[in-house]
């Protein structure tokens, strides 16, 4: 009897680790098509592009957020701008070229989307990325 209920208690905290291993990864609601950061006349210019993997609804719009970081992965600044304002579906390419000011020590960059009403969009590969 001992044995019997030894094996359900462990075939009962053994099924959770089994069932999670056997999860898909959810796919990227965006892709990051091109990226390039790179530095001229005391500007950090970003250029991309992004294309909208899948919605449940059109968005309306979309934002860009990023952070500069450090040596050591120290944030330095972030910011965030609007990209499109149009009505974006899916499959939809959404150029984006952004400046900030230089950060001297800025060495990597880190982006996010989001839609205009803020909604985190999920990013297969949101960096970080150097700075050229």
């Amino acid at each position: 009897m001992r044995k019997v209920l030894l094996c359900l208690l462990l075939s009962a905290l053994l099924l959770p680790a089994a069932d999670k291993k056997g999860k898909s990864k959810k796919e990227p609601d965006v892709t990051l098509l091109d990226f390039l950061a790179r530095r001229e006349n005391g500007l950090i210019l970003i250029d991309g592009v992004v294309r909208v993997n899948k919605v449940l609804q059109p968005l309306n719009g979309m934002r860009v957020k990023f952070e500069l970081f450090a040596p050591g992965r120290r944030l330095i600044s972030q910011q965030e701008s609007v990209i499109s304002e149009e009505l974006l579906e899916e499959g939809d390419e959404v150029p984006f070229y952004l400046q900030c000011r230089d950060h001297v020590r800025a060495v990597h960059i880190r982006v996010s989307f989001r839609s205009k009403k803020r909604m985190y969009l999920n990013l297969e590969n949101p960096g970080p990325y150097g700075i050229e």
